[in-house]
């Protein structure tokens, strides 16, 4: 499975709880079990809950930025990816020390 096909499954499975979320608020309100007022407040669990998925995103987002930085660290001009133990690249042959 590549990473297109994964991001597509994360879409859809994000759209469908979305959905049944929407779905099931929708029936709250229709069936008299709340009020608008009641659907807009949020409650504790739910600010930790946001809380803690704005703190998710945010280590995610710095984690994907230093994978991406080490790995241009580790590249060749060339475009290959060099190993840590590699002193030159096996493409082009430039030393390491020449390509930062």
């Amino acid at each position: 499975m590549n990473v297109k096909q994964k991001a597509r499954i994360m879409y859809a499975a994000a759209s469908l709880l979305l959905l049944v979320i929407v779905g099931y608020n929708t029936w709250s309100y229709y069936a008299g079990y709340c009020t608008v007022a009641t659907l807009t407040r949020f409650s504790i669990p739910a600010k930790l809950l946001l809380l803690g998925i704005a703190i998710a995103v945010v280590f995610l987002f710095s984690s994907k930025a230093k994978n991406r930085n080490l790995a241009k660290q580790n590249t060749c001009g060339c475009g290959v990816l060099l190993r840590s133990r590699w002193d030159y690249c096996p493409v082009c042959g430039q030393k390491r020390k020449e390509l930062g």
